[in-house]
C-alpha cells in the first residue's frame, strides 16, 4: 500500500469491465499521472469510468463528511468481499476536524493494510505519513516555484513523504498582505520548534 491520490475503485479482472469509481475532485491527477486506460489495457484490465464527485446535500442531510464516509464504506465493503482491486484515494476524510480525521484515517487505513488492499491514498497530514512509515510506502509528488508560473509540478513520484512545504509561499504568490503571511511563517516555526501552537 503507498500513502498518494483519488478514490478510485478498479476491480481487478480480465473477464469483466472493471469498474472505476473518481469520488474527489483531483483524482485526475493521479490517475494521469500513474494510471492511464492504455497501460492498464496492457496489464490486461479493463476499465469503465463512473465518475462520482462528493458534494454535500443541505436537504438530503448529507454533509461533505457524511458523502466522504459513505464512498469509504462502499471501499471498505469491496475489500471485505475479497475483490481483488486499486483504490485511489485523495485527501482522505478531509471534511472533519484535525484529530478525529486522523484517528479515523488511522483506522481506516489499518483496515486496508490488514487485508492487504491496493490502496493509494494521498494525504497532507504528516502523522499519518509517521504512523504508517513501516507499514505503507511513503511517496510524494514535488513541487518547485518558477517566477512566471509559480507553483509547478512534474508528477513524477519519488520515495519517501514530501519534506517540503508550499502552501504559505502560494500565499504570497497570491497576493495575500504580508502580515498575513508573515504571521503564518511565524506560527509555522513556532510550532515546529515547541510542537504546540502559540
Amino acid at each position: 500500500m503507498a500513502l498518494a491520490s483519488a478514490l478510485i475503485n478498479i476491480t481487478y479482472s480480465t473477464r469483466q469491465k472493471s469498474k472505476v469509481e473518481f469520488n474527489f475532485d483531483s483524482a485526475n491527477y493521479l490517475v494521469n499521472t500513474i494510471i492511464t486506460g492504455r497501460k492498464f489495457e496492457k496489464l490486461g484490465l479493463l476499465l469503465k469510468d463512473e465518475l462520482k464527485t462528493l458534494l454535500d446535500n443541505v436537504l438530503l442531510g448529507d454533509s461533505y463528511f457524511t458523502a466522504e464516509i459513505k464512498s469509504l464504506k462502499r471501499i471498505v465493503d469491496d475489500i471485505k468481499q475479497d475483490n481483488e482491486s486499486y483504490y485511489f484515494i485523495d485527501e482522505i476524510l478531509k471534511g472533519t476536524n484535525t484529530l478525529e480525521r486522523i484517528a479515523a484515517s488511522a483506522s481506516i487505513i489499518d483496515f486496508f493494510v490488514k487485508n492487504k488492499s491496493l490502496a493509494f491514498i494521498a494525504t497532507h497530514d504528516i502523522k499519518l505519513t509517521e504512523i504508517f512509515k513501516d507499514r505503507a510506502d511513503n511517496i510524494h509528488f514535488r513541487e518547485s516555484f518558477d517566477e512566471n508560473c509559480g507553483l509547478v509540478f512534474d508528477y513524477k513520484l519519488y520515495s519517501g513523504r514530501s519534506s517540503t512545504k508550499s502552501a504559505i509561499k502560494l500565499l504570497g504568490i497570491m497576493d495575500f498582505p504580508n502580515e498575513v503571511v508573515e504571521k503564518a511563517n511565524r506560527n509555522i516555526k513556532y510550532f515546529e520548534d515547541n510542537k504546540s501552537w502559540a
